[in-house]
């Protein structure tokens, strides 16, 4: 599973030169330094896409954007992982409803009534195969951090929403 972004798509490029901490890669000093060095360009995408298909892995990627959609439909993925911070962004979950293809839907940092609307959104778009992907957003994640009983809260919200939805 990859991530594909635009970084000119997620931050404004007046932000690119302030200076952060670099999270550990060589190399990086500004906000704009990091996003060059994590953002993966047409011709990457379409290299591994490639190579997934000859050895038989299962391509799909994270967009951040309208035009990373387009650029994974041309690229035929099966499915699109939505990150959490996207939960909510609306015109994206849109765009990728429309593709008719399966949904993983992260709910990291997220409130459960973001993720319960969501949800109905997909759904309501169409969208008849999505999973709920329990979600930590700390890096690494410290194992008292885990909290497993959230798999059982999100199964039970979406069999309510299911249900809900069918009446």
């Amino acid at each position: 599973k990859f991530q594909s972004l635009k970084a000119n798509k997620l931050v404004a490029e007046t932000e690119f030169s302030n200076e952060i901490s670099g999270f550990g890669l060589d190399g990086i000093k500004t906000l704009g330094d990091f996003w060059k060095k994590v953002s993966i360009d047409e011709r990457f995408h379409i290299e591994v896409k490639n190579y997934c298909d000859k050895v038989g892995v299962e391509f799909f990627s994270t967009p951040f954007d309208l035009q990373s959609v387009n650029l994974l439909e041309s690229l035929n993925v099966t499915k699109y992982k939505i990150a959490s911070g996207d939960i909510t962004h609306y015109p994206l979950l849109k765009k990728i409803a429309e593709t008719n293809k399966e949904v993983i839907l992260s709910t990291g940092g997220s409130y459960m009534d973001e993720i319960e609307a969501s949800y109905n959104y997909l759904r309501g778009c169409g969208v008849k195969n999505i999973s709920l992907l329990h979600c930590v957003s700390l890096y690494p994640t410290k194992a008292k951090y885990v909290n497993l009983n959230s798999i059982q809260l999100l199964k039970n919200n979406k069999t309510a929403t299911q249900e809900s939805s069918s009446r």
